[in-house]
């Protein structure tokens, strides 16, 4: 990564997805990093957050016979160093059972000491071999004629837990220049994030994790998440090319049969065009209304009801988002 890379950890989710912001100027303005204009944006990235799944292969003995050589080759990662790892397993039965032949092929196996990213067990008559924690997957490269082998589960990589997002946005001398990724030390080992990556015309990056829960991935809890990150939230409008206006009009809106009003005056003061929409009692961030009035275009909203859309949020009826201005 390039020395115009930054950072910035969100433990918390301001209300409205205020965290990230378009201003009149024309900047897009982010909790803790440096301002830089919406038209400077040529990607955002949104990757959310994934849970581990830890790959599990059972090993069954179909030919049993005692003297006869069991052999096995696996492929996995010594979880100190990192580095891949080949473990050669062959024993020679001491009985013509499976639970026997499992039993010695385990403890072979397992005698290779404790810094395998496998660890082998004994399941009655099977072998089972499962991946640890950081190291989802191996391969049993090779086994004989006389036993077959199971892929009981599927290895998928975890993606977003803080531990390993420490580990990416290290400070440390000589892995990163000290100090440039100096929030890395907010993020939370424990905690899953929402990774967003502006990258701006120059090739610079700034990097914002967002929390999404402090105990499960792919399980958004954090209050105010969706309003930043949902489909329709601040980041996810940039994303689609509309600035986020955030405008908190709650206080000002009557509901009445699902049809939010205001008694006087103006909903906002930002102009908008016909093809601009408006966020109809969201919390959830998954509700727009486009706004349609063509003899107002570039003028300010009059007074007017906004029908609300179906939002299923406890919120449903008054405005709480303004998508406007086209970047």
């Amino acid at each position: 990564m390039a020395q115009a890379t930054s950072l910035t950890v969100l433990s918390s989710v301001t209300a409205l997805g205020a965290d990230v912001t378009v201003g009149t100027n024309g900047y897009v303005n982010i909790s803790g990093a440096p301002a830089f204009k919406a038209r400077s944006l040529s990607n955002i990235t949104i990757t959310t957050s994934v849970a581990e799944q830890l790959q599990i292969d059972t090993v069954t003995f179909a030919t049993l016979t005692s003297g006869a050589d069991y052999n096995l080759s696996f492929k996995c990662f010594d979880t100190v160093s990192g580095n891949p790892v080949i473990v050669p397993v062959t024993v020679t039965a001491t009985a013509a059972t499976a639970a026997v032949i499992a039993a010695q092929v385990v403890a072979a196996f397992n005698a290779f000491g404790s810094n395998l990213s496998v660890v082998a067990s004994v399941s009655t008559d099977y072998a089972v071999f499962t991946a640890k924690t950081g190291f989802p997957a191996f391969l049993t490269a090779y086994y004989d004629s006389k036993m077959t082998v199971a892929l009981s589960t599927a290895a998928i990589a975890g993606v977003g837990k803080g531990s390993a997002l420490q580990t990416k946005w290290n400070t440390s001398a000589g892995f990163y220049t000290a100090g440039i990724y100096a929030q890395s030390a907010n993020i939370v080992a424990t905690t899953f994030y929402t990774q967003v990556m502006f990258t701006l015309a120059s090739g610079a990056e700034v990097n914002l994790l967002v929390a999404e829960s402090t105990t499960v991935a792919a399980t958004p809890t954090i209050t105010n998440y969706y309003s930043l990150c949902g489909a329709y939230g601040s980041i996810g409008s940039l994303q689609k090319g509309y600035r986020a206006v955030i405008v908190a009009l709650g206080a000002n809106v009557g509901v009445s049969s699902g049809v939010a009003t205001r008694a006087s005056g103006d909903f906002i003061t930002e102009k908008l065009r016909t093809g601009d929409a408006l966020m109809v009692g969201s919390v959830s961030g998954t509700v727009i209304q486009p706004y349609a009035d063509a003899t107002n275009d570039a003028a300010l909203l009059p007074t007017k009801a906004l029908v609300d859309m179906g939002d299923v949020s406890a919120a449903a009826g008054y405005v709480t988002h303004l998508y406007a201005l086209p970047i």
